[in-house]
């Protein structure tokens, strides 16, 4: 049983003409609200960047109670530790709260989640030579930035270079 919901009309009509039923165009807040079942998983693709902080703490809780026990939250989100992180995490007005692994770890242990695992998410390169080069590239990137927080004093263990966080959650 699958229920999705976006903001963007748009959005409900391209999910529709692929085959998507059961999508109603309403925000998270008031299908939290409505909502009376208990759901397994919850995923939130770009969204949690749209809320003020306060605003953030607020809908994890009302995450946490949508929740059945053992259920588990998945979220993506810019990360604030990526290379030209503000082409994606400022390329949007409306983004509020923007996160990297730490704070993302921070925030999802203070409103009560468990076994927090907080991942790299980057897209993937249309056609195989541009993905080869891509992650040939990646690589070389991400060893410059790793001696870069090494001769700044820091270490790069626990920091995600990658455009997009993935965070995964569970509430016991």
């Amino acid at each position: 049983h699958v229920q999705g919901i976006d903001l963007s009309p748009e959005q409900i009509i391209t999910a529709q003409a692929m085959g998507v039923n059961n999508i109603a165009c309403i925000g998270i807040n008031d299908f939290l609200k409505d909502n009376k079942e208990g759901f397994d998983v919850i995923l939130a693709i770009d969204v949690i960047e749209h809320f003020t902080k306060s605003e953030l703490v607020d809908y994890l809780n009302k995450i946490k109670t949508a929740l059945e026990p053992g259920g588990m939250v998945l979220f993506r989100t810019p990360n604030m530790d990526a290379p030209l992180t503000s082409v994606y995490s400022f390329g949007d007005f409306t983004h509020e709260c923007l996160l990297n692994k730490s704070s993302a770890e921070q925030v999802m242990a203070s409103a009560g989640f468990t076994q927090i695992e907080v991942m790299p998410s980057m897209i993937l390169a249309q056609g195989f030579v541009k993905e080869i080069v891509r992650k040939i590239t990646w690589s070389c990137v991400q060893f410059w930035l790793k001696v870069m927080l090494f001769a700044s004093g820091r270490t790069w263990s626990g920091v995600v270079f990658t455009p997009n966080l993935v965070i995964k959650a569970r509430i016991e």
